[in-house]
């Protein structure tokens, strides 16, 4: 089970939108981070980089290398979050 509630990330991230569907993504026309469940740390992972497409202003992209860009520097994002959500929660 994540250590983090979907409640809490709503309240953390309020400029955004969640919703369950079938698959992590990020739709920046709507501002919305879709997910497919939360059941796990990796789903937590899963919908922090989504998070992070999101904060780090990611939309469109023309060319192969400035999605891998894109992919590099959410997953990055991603990683430090869920180091410092893990690191909050061993202080409580």
């Amino acid at each position: 089970m994540p250590s983090v509630s979907l409640p809490q990330i709503e309240h953390d991230f309020p400029e955004l939108q969640f919703k369950e569907g079938e698959v992590f993504s990020w739709n920046p026309n709507l501002q919305t981070v879709y997910y497919e469940k939360l059941d796990s740390q990796e789903d937590l992972v899963q919908l922090l980089h989504e998070i992070a497409h999101a904060k780090l202003g990611h939309k469109n992209y023309q060319h192969d290398i400035q999605l891998i860009e894109m992919e590099r520097s959410a997953w990055e994002y991603a990683v430090r979050s869920e180091e410092h959500t893990s690191e909050l929660q061993s202080q409580r």
